[in-house]
């Protein structure tokens, strides 16, 4: 493939300055960043400030958090900024940018960029048969620095320079790697410490959400782990690091709670268990659920409709999350959402953030639900119903506390509301 160079290819140009999506207008160019995730994702992504750092880092893969930055970088760059840099929250890495020409990535500059947002895909959204022309193509010049390295570059960057902090170090590192195959399709070798040419582009993104697992959390030191940490042989919820933690922690209290529920003394609070709660589906049925970003949770008995479904909506789905204890003895925050038809008609979803460590539903029965609900209708966030916006929805947040196998969730006030 010949290099791509900046002077060979015409400035961008939509057809539409501005384009009018469901949810608002939006600039062309911040569009083209945001029409490359899956349509149900992309309510998430309307606008810079749509979506947390915590959020984006607990749900999405490093690629859809970089396109999230890039979606920032074009609102900048329509205001007039051109110098930025990212960087993760703890400043480990930051990446230097500067954007030194806009062009239109026409059809024969696609070799060797299968991922790049095509033309045809670059669709007007109040007309999807409808293109707004060749996509963007940023050309630009960066440096990748750590703590502690070549401070130099930074001073070349006073004044005038956008900060966007990105959503993890993850993130970080796949914007690097992008950035050293834009210095490749412009002919170019990548030198470690100083500026170098590369571009950038609208890529689609097929993988929306992290396949990470909720870590397991020692209940003393508070040490994750995916694998390595060992369950209490008793209570099966409440993790440890090591036999010394374990017996400090089992002196400390964990004795007398161990499997136990326990004493709330007058907070009022409805509990249930966990292993009792999901929803009561028949052998050929499936439960699903999308959340903010567009990743399907499925959940239910028949294997072989799990896996049709699987199927169909490749990598966008996910099991339903087995539930664990990630919280140890400390109180945490959960999402709490009676059903849309009547509070007691069905189960209520409940789950904790922002990880989802474990999603359940509460069954319909369970003692002193009326006395929760009219909390949530007093101090609760009220949501109209998609299909009927005269009726109102309720959900709520509040603190909760594993007790064994079970989950006791306390209503006596309401906290605010979270961004998962």
């Amino acid at each position: 493939m010949s290099a791509l160079v900046a002077s060979n290819l015409p400035p961008f140009n939509p057809r539409k300055e501005v384009v009018q999506c469901s949810n608002g207008t939006m600039s062309a160019l911040m569009w083209s960043f945001s029409c490359c995730v899956p349509p149900l994702a992309r309510p998430a992504f309307a606008a810079p400030g749509g979506a947390d750092n915590d959020t984006l880092r607990n749900c999405t893969t490093p690629a859809i958090q970089w396109n999230y930055s890039m979606l920032h970088l074009a609102h900048h760059y329509d205001e007039g900024v051109t110098k930025f840099c990212f960087r993760d929250e703890d400043e480990t890495a930051m990446i230097f940018l500067e954007v030194t020409a806009l062009r239109a990535c026409l059809d024969e500059a696609r070799e060797d960029m299968e991922d790049v947002l095509r033309q045809s895909e670059f669709a007007d959204p109040q007309d999807m048969s409808s293109s707004l022309g060749a996509p963007p193509l940023f050309f630009l010049r960066y440096a990748y620095t750590e703590v502690g390295e070549t401070p130099e570059i930074a001073n070349l960057f006073k004044g005038g320079i956008m900060s966007i902090t990105a959503a993890s170090l993850d993130e970080i590192n796949f914007a690097h790697q992008q950035l050293q195959r834009g210095t490749s399709l412009v002919g170019e070798t990548t030198t470690a410490g100083k500026f170098n040419n590369s571009l950038l582009f609208p890529s689609k993104v097929t993988q929306l959400m992290s396949t990470k697992k909720a870590p397991y959390v020692c209940a003393v030191c508070a040490i994750k782990s995916s694998g390595s940490l060992k369950s209490c042989s008793r209570c099966k919820v409440t993790y440890y690091c090591s036999r010394k933690c374990q017996i400090k922690h089992w002196k400390s209290g964990h004795k007398e709670i161990c499997g136990k529920r326990n004493a709330t003394g007058s907070r009022k609070s409805i509990v249930f268990d966990i292993e009792d709660s999901e929803p009561k589906l028949k052998d050929n049925q499936v439960h699903t659920s999308v959340d903010r970003f567009g990743n399907m949770t499925i959940r239910g008995a028949d294997k072989k409709a799990r896996e049709e479904l699987y199927e169909k909506g490749g990598n966008r789905f996910r099991k339903a999350p087995t539930a664990k204890n990630v919280h140890g003895d400390k109180e945490f925050i959960v999402k709490v959402q009676p059903p849309a038809g009547g509070p007691f008609q069905s189960p209520w979803m409940c789950y904790d953030g922002p990880t989802r460590s474990f999603q359940a539903y509460i069954p319909e029965s369970t003692a002193d639900l009326s006395q929760m609900f009219e909390v949530m209708q007093r101090d609760g966030v009220q949501m109209p119903i998609m299909d009927d916006p005269s009726v109102l929805g309720y959900k709520g947040y509040f603190m909760a506390q594993w007790e064994g196998s079970s989950v006791r969730v306390f209503y006596d006030r309401v906290v605010s509301p979270q961004a998962w």
